[in-house]
């Protein structure tokens, strides 16, 4: 039997006009126009490029940091970085003359950590610390924040919310499995039609602001090992033994997913106080970000490395010398850094003249992104991966190639019937 010939879609060329027209009639809503992010920057330059750097506008970046308007996820284990990271972008934002809301669940954000980092928290204008009692009253919190206007609202995290619900019960009584992943899948999409709202024009409760670029709002998330006994998907049959709280809803509104992970710790020698010996004594983590999911660019999988210091969070220098020296733009030669005329001993002399130096950091940092967008490789149809060399040498086999496999497929399909 023959295929049937594909039927060509006719139709007058303002059908769609006409429908736009009747949507906008009877809803009032008119067809979105391309969407301009106004990020706000995570304070480490890596991580911004692993964000949006790749996709360009205009010949700039899309979206160098956390996207407004939209949910973002950091997710890991304990102790990687998760509130700091999430710290060290209030600190920008604040710096870009924003305001901030932190929503503590687990009631344990340290002020004085916060305040190390740069973080302005004296000021009630411009940060506010919160403490909810119950899930909902969190995302109450949340959705008046955003609907007047804040920049950035944090939670920090999903795996400490309990619903009022489960507040009231009883200890005897037996624990109701998946209340925080259904409540969630309850109140994830009306977060995401209010940030894509609100704020509002004042005295207008239709439109939005258009002066106002709108609200990024970070949910920080735990991870937790899957218990299973064996099959594909974790435990004793492999793959990832890892997974997050909240249920799956969270994975799905979320537009952007970022997996916070420690790799190892950078230390010196110091002697211990007690004994009198050398000792190893760590001043921070190197740590690895690793973009799950990105619905603004086109890293999806990507990972980058940036160092946390204690005492004072995200330590973007260390971060620039390092990838400055990958790309050229800095010397080194054994212990020696060494950058035009000027030439230190070790990391720390050339990060602290960094430091001193802001417009030579500006500018190393400016060629350091041209250096890394310049370089960077787009993967042409042409390179296909080893599943699709694998999928070309079995249609040869069938006396088949790529370009006429669907088609000729199909006739033997419809042949058969």
């Amino acid at each position: 039997m023959a295929p049937k010939a594909a039927t060509k879609m006719i139709t007058g060329k303002n059908a769609l006009t006409k429908a736009l027209a009747a949507i906008e009639k009877k809803t009032g809503k008119k067809p979105m126009a391309e969407t301009v992010y106004v990020p706000v920057s995570t304070g480490s330059f890596p991580v911004d490029n692993l964000i949006g750097g790749s996709i360009k506008l205009g010949g700039e970046p899309i979206c160098l940091g956390f996207p407004r308007r939209r949910i973002t996820e950091l997710f890991g284990p304990e102790s990687s970085g998760k509130t700091t990271l999430s710290t060290s972008t209030m600190v920008q934002c604040q710096r870009a003359g924003g305001t901030c809301l932190f929503i503590d669940y687990e009631h344990a954000f340290d002020l004085n950590y916060a305040r190390s980092q740069g973080l302005v928290v004296d000021d009630p204008s411009r940060f506010a610390l919160v403490q909810p009692d119950d899930m909902e009253e969190g995302f109450k919190m949340a959705f008046i924040g955003i609907g007047m206007g804040v920049d950035m609202v944090v939670m920090d995290s999903v795996a400490a919310m309990v619903p009022k619900a489960e507040l009231d019960r009883d200890f005897d009584e037996l624990a109701k499995i998946g209340v925080v992943a259904a409540k969630l899948s309850q109140l994830l999409p009306k977060m995401v039609m209010f940030l894509s709202k609100y704020p509002l024009i004042e005295g207008d409760k239709e439109k939005s602001d258009p002066s106002h670029p709108g609200t990024a709002f970070v949910l920080i998330n735990q991870t937790r090992a899957k218990i299973q006994t064996g099959g594909y998907g974790g435990g004793a049959g492999g793959g990832d033994d890892d997974n997050t709280t909240g249920g799956k809803a969270l994975k799905f509104y979320a537009s952007l997913r970022l997996k916070v992970q420690k790799i190892k710790a950078e230390s010196i020698k110091s002697k211990d106080p007690i004994t009198g010996k050398d000792v190893n004594s760590p001043f921070g983590n190197i740590t690895n970000v690793k973009c799950i999911k990105n619905k603004m660019d086109g890293r999806q999988g990507h990972s980058t490395q940036i160092f946390i210091r204690f005492g004072t969070g995200v330590d973007d220098h260390y971060s620039v010398i390092e990838s400055a020296v990958t790309q050229g733009l800095m010397k080194k030669s054994g212990s020696f850094y060494e950058l035009k005329d000027v030439r230190t001993q070790g990391r720390e002399k050339m990060r602290k003249y960094l430091m001193e130096n802001p417009p030579i950091y500006q500018a190393l940092k400016m060629a350091l992104s041209q250096s890394i967008n310049a370089s960077a490789r787009v993967i042409t149809p042409e390179e296909m991966s080893e599943e699709d060399q694998i999928l070309e040498g079995e249609l040869a086999e069938m006396g088949l190639d790529a370009a006429t496999s669907d088609s000729a497929v199909e006739s033997e399909l419809l042949e058969e019937v």
